[in-house]
């Protein structure tokens, strides 16, 4: 059996112990893969890794060079990193940045309540994109 040649303590749960641990994880997290009906073996999204890792930051660990390979892979976060980094004002910064998230929650509610069931995780971004353009060729 597979189990039988894995050696005492092959998995990793001191982030139990951390502040960043929460039984919530569970549902910000998604299905990957189970191995013979046994094991679950379950993924959160980039962000969460990031977050978690922040608040935990164990020098003993590998959470700082993580949070830096999650982030370079990520281009999302890289800019969003980015701009919070090179700005002076981040009030300024904060409130342009709600500003923002509130339009876009505005226009895809609007897209929402006329196109049910047309928006989905995978394709928020170029829908959102796509409103806006037609938005500004207005």
């Amino acid at each position: 059996m597979l189990y039988d040649s894995l050696p005492s303590g092959w998995i990793n749960e001191d982030f139990r112990k951390t502040c960043s641990y929460s039984e919530k994880i569970r549902q910000f997290s998604r299905h990957y893969k189970t191995f013979t009906n046994i094991l679950e073996v379950r993924m959160l999204p980039s962000e969460y890794d990031v977050a978690m890792k922040l608040a935990s930051l164990r020098p003993y660990k590998y959470d700082m060079s993580d949070v830096v390979g999650i982030i370079n892979s990520e281009k999302m976060s890289r800019e969003l990193l980015d701009s919070v980094f090179s700005t002076d004002n981040l009030g300024e910064l904060y409130e342009s940045t709600r500003l923002s998230e509130y339009d876009n929650h505005v226009i895809l509610k609007d897209i929402d309540d006329n196109y049910p069931d047309c928006l989905s995780q995978g394709n928020l971004t170029s829908v959102l994109e796509a409103a806006k353009r037609k938005k500004n060729s207005s």
